[in-house]
């Protein structure tokens, strides 16, 4: 199995929930005992043994493989996004049967996370993967793109998002579009409809998932069926989704505006915007 695959597997691992206690019946004027609001105590990171006791249970590391020397670096460890404390990537070496040595990944889970296609179930730490010729900084780079892909990817999707609502928008706005918070409950921006709401604050967060996103209205257009002044309603439109940490949180920006295209800017620099239309040139999203 590929290192993608196994961050894909363990990226959807999720931690348990600890067995509810019986609800304690509230008394008016008196603070709960410090036993009912304590956090779960932190789970301790598995040590170099418990390692190596789950990897040797492994027919690739039992007495029989031919590979000796197995140890394992608990300080080289990185956790697994998702599960907190609950799971990590520990560095290990051995010796194979011609003397050569090597480093991999012991990809580990605490044996209380559920749902894991475990390799050796252990008594505290068991074995999810080994990933063989692999490093804890590698890993890492590719936790750090999956990252960052993964952020892309939610930036690209609420610029569609808010096209498509502004879409909505316009068919009861005479042609026109928006401001950003009309996409909300536009009944707030539009007379005479029905205070439905049509995207949750959330996609419209002015930052979201390592991207600052803000929107860049176009002229104005007055309407009689504008609520408030200056009208909200827009002639055009752009959303731009920026990285937060260029290089941590997302390499590229994007721009998306009311002619339906996405452009790109591969350095992740802030889009130019002119009249609510993403600037040129527009490398496009394909």
């Amino acid at each position: 199995m590929t290192v993608s695959a196994v961050l894909a597997l363990v990226f959807f691992l999720q931690s348990p929930s600890p067995s509810p206690s019986p609800a304690a019946t509230a008394t008016p004027g008196v603070a709960p005992s410090p036993a009912a609001t304590a956090a779960p105590a932190a789970v301790a990171p598995p040590t170099a043994e418990s390692v190596v006791a789950v990897v040797q249970r492994t027919p690739e590391f039992g007495a029989d493989s031919g590979r000796t020397g197995l140890q394992a670096d608990p300080a080289k460890r990185v956790p697994v996004p998702g599960v907190g404390d609950m799971g990590y990537f520990v560095e290990i070496q051995w010796t194979d049967k011609q003397g050569a040595a090597h480093t991999g990944l012991a990809v580990v889970a605490h044996q209380t996370v559920q749902d894991v296609p475990w390799m050796v179930k252990g008594e505290t730490w068991g074995l999810v993967k080994v990933l063989e010729d692999k490093t804890v900084e590698g890993v890492t780079g590719d936790l750090k793109r999956a990252r960052m892909a993964a952020n892309e990817a939610v930036a690209v999707g609420d610029i569609r998002t808010v096209y498509s609502a502004e879409m909505l928008f316009m068919a009861v706005a005479d042609g026109a579009y928006g401001d950003l918070r009309c996409l909300n409950v536009p009944a707030a921006c539009i007379k005479d409809i029905p205070p439905e709401k049509l995207l949750e604050k959330a996609t419209l967060a002015p930052e979201k998932n390592g991207y600052r996103r803000t929107f860049h209205p176009g002229a104005r257009v007055p309407s009689p069926k504008a609520k408030g002044t200056p009208s909200p309603f827009v002639k055009t439109f752009a959303f731009t989704a920026v990285p937060i940490a260029p290089g941590e949180s997302g390499l590229r920006a994007f721009c998306g505006d009311s002619m339906g295209r996405i452009c790109v800017s591969a350095d992740g620099a802030e889009p130019v915007v002119t009249g609510g239309i993403c600037g040129a040139p527009c490398t496009e999203l394909k």
